[in-house]
Parts: C-alpha cells; sequence; structure tokens
C-alpha cells in the first residue's frame, strides 16, 4: 500500500513538472510572437505571399517558394483563415 502512495505522488510529481514545462513553452512562444509581430523578414513575406496566392485560388505549392524543403502548412492555414475571416466580414 506504501508503495502504491509513493507511485501515485511520483507520477502526480511528473505531471506537474511536465505541465509546468509545457505552459512555460507555451508563455514564450506567445510572448515571442508578440514582440516579433512587428519585425518582418523575408520569411514572413514568401508565408504571406503563398497564403495570398492561395487564398486567390491563383497556385498551391507544395513546398516553400524557391525550396525543394519544407512543406507549405503554414502558408495553406494562413490562406484558410484568410477566407474564413474575410468571408465573416462581408
Amino acid at each position: 500500500m506504501d508503495t502504491l502512495k509513493r507511485i501515485k505522488m511520483n507520477i502526480t510529481g511528473w505531471s506537474v513538472l511536465i505541465s509546468v514545462i509545457i505552459l512555460a513553452g507555451c508563455a514564450l512562444r506567445v510572448l515571442s510572437a508578440w514582440f516579433m509581430q512587428f519585425k518582418p523578414n523575408s520569411d514572413v513575406g514568401v508565408v504571406a505571399l503563398m497564403a495570398k496566392h492561395m487564398a486567390e485560388g491563383v497556385d498551391f505549392p507544395v513546398f516553400f517558394y524557391g525550396q525543394p524543403y519544407m512543406g507549405s502548412l503554414e502558408p495553406a492555414v494562413s490562406a484558410l483563415l484568410c477566407k474564413l475571416l474575410a468571408s465573416l466580414r462581408s
């Protein structure tokens, strides 16, 4: 019985530690995204251009423009959000 309590306490401790690490990582990600939102770079421009082309139905690339790797999931989600938000606005 004593061993069972120790195991439960150990699992609870690890669960708390993992939860704190995940929350800290999410908070760091949100803060870095917030502070970097006004500092565009070429990668942001490529994603925006790809999202614009996807939202307009011009092109649906599998890879980033000019690269034979890195899939286009982020621009696809951005294009979907652009279409959804534009339809809500009108």
